[in-house]
This record gives C-alpha cells, structure tokens and sequence, in this order.
C-alpha cells in the first residue's frame, strides 16, 4: 500500500470525540505509533500527515521537539514523501531543529525530511531568507560531521519511492551559498 494523493485535511477544525483539540489526538496518536505501530509504513504515514509544511507549524513542533522517540521510529512510510514535501519550510525554529537533529545523527525518513528542508532554504530563490537566520544555520551546518554536510551539499531530492536522490557532483554554486567546506 502506498498513497501519494491525499484530500488536504483541516485539523485545526477537527472535532474528535474525547479529545480537546486535534494536537492532544496527535499527541496521543503518536504514543500509540511508539508503543504499537513502529515499523508498520501505513501508520507511519498518518503520522507524517499532518507534519506537512502546509498544516500548521504545531504538529512539525510536536514530533520533532516533544514525541523525538516517534520520529526515531518513523523508518518506512506508505506516504509519498516527494508530493509531501512540495510546501517549503519558512520557519526559523525548525529550521535550528533540522540542523540539530542532522547534527545528532538522525536518520531514515526524518533525515530525508531535514535535508530537504534545508537545502530548498538555503538554494531555493524563492525562498526569503533573513540574513541572521542564514547565519545561524550556516553555523549549526558547520558542526555537523563531514558526512552530513557532503549529503547535504550533494541532496538532490526525496523521490516517489521515498529514497533520496544526490547529485554525483555537488552542484555549481552550491557550496558557496552553503559555505560548507
């Protein structure tokens, strides 16, 4: 099973029975993946869901801040990474915590995640970017290990079989806009 077309949801509406507000369902929700559902891609992909760039910045804030172990969990995924990650991250706070879980050795489908993230901000034109924001996250890129930054510098895409793809040269330009040596 793999879905890569899903209806755009409004969870800031959502009225579920039991629960205040969509984010204590979340909350929960990402409990139950941690004690049952590890592993299992169709699971692991309603988690993902609502971490989407075009949700609201609460639920990426959750499972990247306070539910870390769901995230370690999260390793196959039945949703189509590459038509999720169209919405660019604009947030600076996230931005700190991709580098820093890169930094800390994330990996799997967060790590695919954080890398596009962070190369659409720093190379994407379209991307408005604050130059004391740029700064910090050229400086956290810099603690990251050798490894990181050359994936980094290389990352081309997460692709529609959620693997990602480099580049086998690092692009023209790429490293001076990244200042990574």
């Amino acid at each position: 099973l793999h879905f890569s077309s899903l209806p755009h949801i409004d969870f800031m509406e959502s009225k579920l029975s039991g629960y205040l507000s969509f984010g204590d369902f979340f909350n929960s929700f990402c409990g139950v993946y941690e004690a049952e559902g590890f592993c299992d891609p169709v699971f692991a992909g309603y988690v993902l869901l609502p971490t989407r760039c075009d949700y609201a910045l609460t639920y990426r804030r959750l499972i990247w801040v306070e539910r870390v172990e769901t995230l370690r969990l999260l390793r196959k995924s039945a949703l189509d990474l590459s038509t999720t990650l169209t919405a660019i991250e604009t947030d600076a706070d996230m931005m700190t915590i991709y580098v820093t879980a890169l930094k800390n050795g994330i990996s799997g489908i967060p790590k695919m995640i954080a890398m596009h993230h962070l190369v659409r901000f720093l190379v994407d034109d379209r991307v408005k970017k604050e130059d004391s924001l740029l700064a910090l996250v050229i400086k956290y890129l810099s603690l990251c290990p050798i490894q990181v930054k050359d994936e980094i510098l290389r990352f081309k895409r997460v692709n529609s079989f959620n693997e990602v793809e480099y580049y086998e040269k690092i692009p023209n330009g790429r490293r001076d806009v990244m200042q990574l040596n």
